[in-house]
């Protein structure tokens, strides 16, 4: 099934956070159109072009600590990771409507939500990422998986969907939704397998994952 919401330009981001929160309680996962201003994703976009062609990205693996890898033939992106700021900029309104979003779903849901880690990524042409949960195997600490794409003009046949499997097992039901600019996919980050499609045109996109606060031993 393709998603392909619309949304009207006047609602305001209080109301939109208070979609996502129903929608991540219904059926875990949301999706919600011009989450951040166009002069904000253009300005977002130019910024991962930017450290792309700079060589600032590196190629993106799997795991973490000593079992982290790189593996082609799972995923193929380019990644540079992001420190958390509170500037007048883009970046830093992003950082300030998640921070938002957070306070947002906390109150609702009793997440627990804590701290957020986020990385912009780079798809090449052709490039993807295969089936996976975004939970590593040895931490259940992220949560919800927030995805904002940069991408704008997108098109149908230029491909590059995020498939998010609605059920589990092989053959199960899934939604295949379009990187289109200002698009924000959230979903627990346990709950729903997902994968990145190969596109036809270079892919960026802000991927950041909020965690629970770790359990401290005694």
């Amino acid at each position: 099934m393709f998603i392909d919401p619309i949304i009207g330009a006047g609602d305001h981001i209080a109301d939109r956070h208070q979609r996502i929160v129903e929608e991540i309680s219904t059926q875990g996962w949301s999706l919600m159109q011009d989450y951040m201003e166009p002069d904000d994703i253009q300005a977002l976009n130019l910024q991962a072009e930017y450290h792309y062609l700079n060589q600032d990205m590196f190629q993106a693996g799997i795991g973490r600590s000593d079992q982290y890898r790189v593996n082609r033939q799972i995923r193929s992106d380019h990644v540079l990771w992001l420190k958390h700021r509170t500037d007048n900029d883009p970046l830093g309104r992003y950082f300030q409507r998640l921070e938002t979003l957070k306070t947002t779903l906390n109150r609702n849901l009793f997440l627990g939500l804590f701290d957020l880690e986020c990385h912009m990524a780079v798809y090449p042409v052709g490039a993807y990422y295969a089936r996976h949960l975004d939970c590593f195997q040895a931490s259940s600490l992220r949560t919800l998986t927030c995805i904002l794409y940069l991408n704008q003009d997108w098109k149908v046949e230029q491909g590059g969907q995020l498939r998010l499997y609605t059920q589990k097992g092989n053959g199960a039901g899934h939604v295949d939704i379009l990187p289109r600019g200002g698009q924000l996919i959230s979903f627990l980050s346990n709950r729903f397998e997902h994968e990145v499609l190969p596109a036809r045109r270079r892919r960026a996109s802000i991927s950041g994952w909020f965690r629970k606060r770790p359990v401290q031993a005694i």
